[in-house]
């Protein structure tokens, strides 16, 4: 019987790419090219076939995102990998509408293109983060709207909370202050219960008292964490003024 020969047959991915057959052996292994150029070993026939070859390049994670090519895995035994989880949690922040309109403290902020690469993401996830701590882009630079290497760090999940609450938004009032009759309140949330500060006549008074116990925590914390946080964030925490 005559071998088989299917190098050269052209197909369409699901995902709209062209693709065509460079190498046949038999059907459980063939190689595949790529108009751009990517070639994918390994490949079976039915999943060329049906369409089912992923192109690495593909912008599949909220219209920005895309795996590429290296040496950091999605998932292992069909469980996401951290690195991946976080990085999808950080493109859903600014690029997910209907995530938006929930928390619009988003709005605005985006991702550094060299980390729309998980790969690029990966590899630094790996060597900076600490087991437990989340991912933060607020600390480093005050006001910050970009996730990038240069502007996020990782800090535990309580100091993570303390500063969601400074940035959180829309108010007639400073943050921390309420109007109570004729005067004003100070309120400071800590592990998600209001401490009262006190009640003060102008609004100025409750927020420098806001402020200053904010930022007396904000200090405690950094000490409660010194031996894990970085000396950078360590110090910026110590030193924090709002």
């Amino acid at each position: 019987m005559k071998k088989l020969n299917r190098i050269g047959e052209r197909y369409i991915t699901k995902e709209g790419y062209n693709i065509e057959i460079i190498k046949y052996l038999k059907d459980s292994d063939c190689s595949v090219k790529f108009d751009n150029g990517l070639i994918k070993h390994n490949i079976t026939f039915s999943h060329i076939k049906n369409g089912k070859i992923k192109n690495p390049y593909h912008l599949s994670v909220y219209g920005v995102g895309y795996l590429g090519v290296g040496t950091y895995s999605v998932s292992t035994k069909r469980k996401a990998v951290k690195s991946y989880n976080v990085w999808n949690s950080m493109l859903q922040r600014c690029y997910d509408k209907d995530f938006q309109k929930k928390q619009s403290s988003y709005e605005k902020c985006y991702v550094a293109k060299n980390w729309h690469n998980y790969q690029n993401f990966a590899e630094w996830f790996n060597k900076n983060y600490i087991e437990g701590f989340e991912l933060d882009k607020d600390i480093l630079i005050k006001g910050n709207k970009i996730y990038s290497p240069e502007t996020c760090c990782f800090i535990p999940q309580e100091i993570n909370q303390t500063f969601t609450i400074i940035q959180k938004k829309k108010s007639n009032y400073p943050p921390g202050v309420r109007k109570d009759k004729n005067k004003f309140s100070a309120q400071m949330s800590t592990k998600g219960k209001n401490k009262y500060l006190g009640m003060f006549n102008t609004i100025e008074e409750a927020s420098i008292e806001y402020n200053l116990s904010k930022e007396k925590h904000i200090k405690s914390l950094a000490n409660k964490y010194k031996n894990t946080l970085s000396s950078e964030v360590y110090n910026i925490l110590i030193n924090y003024k709002l």
